[in-house]
């Protein structure tokens, strides 16, 4: 309710009709200073759960001292917050969102589809030339950092950054390390990607995706359109052949909505492998994954000419995520985690 409750008075009239036990936000808390000062003067438990990394935010003790608790997916997520002392940041894996489509739609159906943004639509070229504007001669180490977390990673560059840029001349670390991961993200998502050109496969997303000078052969794949979240996306996923799962290059040790929402609608999910299935769900039999771009093309070509075993895992991935990996599963966790367990 954070982001529909954007006036003092009203969060007042919400704080003293409503009495909740606590406030539960999602990534960016969007409350205006005077009703934070509501909320901490009300003294009801207030926390975040992080869908992205807290650090691309450049998080500051006295803003972040006033949530009691910050959950992040990825283990690699929020260092900036322990780094500064705070107490308050706990794991909490990512989870379904959506159920399979309860009505029937009229999208066809799909033999391989990849939902997802092309990523250009996030500002990284325009910041790249900004800053080349503001620090002449800064181009080449940012190409270095991103060549280097490709090679070694998002951790890897976390620690990297202080040695190769002067912080005080580009402003904002964060949105310096989330620009890397960014660029970095569209490369190894190209690179995938192209394995499927000529093949039955189907992008939707931004258009990003239809310029041919950005993604080459691609642009022949793109669907025209996104996906309307949840009940289109919902559809696309449960009508999909094969379901293409690539990860972005912050989430180094973790599984993404993604993952959990198209098993849990039903669909057979082909994901980039991440050791975090490991010990999370059985690969082979709950999903399937692939290394490399090649491993990709073949497993695609293997399960297209394989319905019933593609369709096997697609029942068992289903009923693994609604097991256990659904929001209410999450949430059962944090009002837990908060004291309230007999909510």
């Amino acid at each position: 309710r954070f982001r529909f409750l954007c006036s003092p008075p009203e969060w007042t009239h919400f704080l003293e009709g409503t009495r909740p036990g606590f406030l539960l936000g999602l990534n960016r808390g969007a409350l205006p200073p005077a009703a934070e000062k509501a909320v901490a003067e009300s003294s009801i438990p207030q926390a975040l759960y992080f869908l992205e990394d807290p650090d691309w935010y450049d998080p500051k003790p006295e803003t972040w001292s006033l949530l009691d608790r910050v959950y992040v997916f990825d283990p690699g997520h929020g260092k900036c917050l322990e780094a500064m002392g705070y107490k308050g940041r706990r794991m909490l894996p990512s989870a379904a969102a959506l159920r399979l489509p309860s009505t029937p739609t009229d999208l066809p159906r799909y033999a391989v589809t990849f939902v997802g943004s092309s990523g250009f639509n996030r500002g990284v070229e325009r910041y790249f030339d900004q800053m080349e504007r503001m620090c002449p001669g800064i181009s080449p180490v940012f190409a270095q950092l991103i060549e280097g977390t490709l090679e070694w990673g998002a951790a890897w560059l976390k620690t990297e950054i202080p040695n190769r840029v002067d912080i005080s001349r580009i402003g904002s670390p964060g949105l310096l390390l989330k620009m890397i991961e960014e660029a970095a993200t569209i490369r190894r998502h190209l690179w995938y990607l192209n394995a499927l050109v000529g093949s039955p496969f189907a992008i939707f997303g931004d258009s990003g995706w239809a310029d041919s000078t950005r993604v080459g052969a691609l642009a022949t794949h793109y669907a025209g359109r996104g996906t309307y979240y949840p009940t289109e996306t919902a559809a696309v996923y449960a009508s999909s052949e094969v379901n293409i799962n690539l990860f972005h290059l912050q989430c180094e040790r973790s599984l993404i909505l993604r993952v959990y929402d198209v098993m849990a609608c039903g669909g057979f999910l082909l994901s980039e492998y991440t050791p975090a299935f490991e010990g999370v769900f059985r690969i082979g039999e709950d999903l399937d994954v692939f290394r490399t771009p090649q491993e990709l093309k073949e497993k695609v070509q293997f399960y297209l000419a394989h319905p019933e075993r593609r369709r096997g895992i697609a029942r068992c991935g289903q009923r693994a995520v609604l097991r256990g990996h659904t929001h209410a599963h999450r949430l059962r966790r944090i009002v837990e985690d908060l004291g309230f367990a007999g909510y």
